[in-house]
């Protein structure tokens, strides 16, 4: 995955010119690369802030997941047919008479910024039933991020970004939270990854396998007999006294027989 480090390009940049215009020792450019290896690995994990982002958690992936302290409870790593191509996540399964399914995970948050959770998930899933969010100390519920179940797959080939925002009441004056996802019932979407960011309309990853955005058919032009409004609206009038009118009649004790 490519991710666009703002400050990490700069970083780059500065190293690129150390390495043509001086004359630095071996030993010395080596401890840089090492620093800018290990700069851009621990950033691509939640560190930066680039277009907002302050966590991305990378489900199914291990060193991700230990980085934000993933805990769940029946919710298993996908495999084999059940991912998106070329792509892993966990999907939270709540079976009939058992606890819910939930995953739990520690967020960087900014503390004086309005915050938002966005999930991504695979627009062929044929599972979606709802998805809560908590705080996973205090069982503190935020949204419901996914409230009605969806039947088939409402995107085929593309990735769906659901995006909340988190109560401020939560968030403000605090950089850090233990979240958790949790589903009500049945079998939920797979969640592929978690972000957190301050940009309210989140900006996905230039790779991704993006949809063509909607667009307007032509207007249809209007009949040349299509009545006008006030022959509309004494139409609507008439129908609604006739059913007032005819409901009262199947009411009263004086209907005829």
């Amino acid at each position: 995955m490519t991710f666009r480090l703002s400050s990490g390009r700069l970083f780059v940049y500065f190293i690129q010119e150390l390495n043509i215009n001086s004359n630095i020792i071996g030993t010395m450019k080596i401890k840089l690369s090492i620093f800018l290896i290990v700069t851009i690995i621990v950033s691509s994990y939640g560190q930066t802030i680039d277009s907002g982002v302050l966590t991305m958690l990378d489900l199914g992936n291990e060193e991700s997941e230990k980085f934000h302290e993933v805990q769940t409870s029946n919710a298993e790593i996908l495999s084999g047919d059940e991912t998106a191509p070329g792509a892993h996540g966990r999907r939270i399964i709540s079976p009939s008479g058992e606890e819910s399914g939930w995953i739990s995970f520690n967020a960087k948050l900014s503390p004086t910024q309005k915050n938002y959770i966005t999930l991504r998930v695979w627009g062929d899933d044929n599972s979606w039933d709802p998805v809560t969010l908590y705080t996973d100390d205090a069982d503190t519920r935020l949204a419901n991020l996914w409230q009605l179940s969806t039947n088939g797959s409402p995107l085929p080939g593309g990735w769906i970004y659901r995006t909340y925002w988190i109560p401020e009441e939560i968030t403000s004056g605090v950089s850090g939270l233990r979240l958790r996802l949790e589903g009500n019932r049945g079998k939920c979407f797979a969640i592929y990854n978690v972000y957190i960011h301050t940009n309210p309309f989140f900006e996905p990853p230039v790779e991704d396998i993006i949809p063509d955005a909607f667009k307007w058919g032509d207007v249809r032009p209007k009949p040349a007999d299509y009545p006008g409004v006030e022959e509309r609206l004494l139409e609507r009038a008439k129908s609604d006294i006739e059913y007032t009118m005819a409901a009262d009649l199947n009411r009263s004790t004086y209907m005829p027989a």
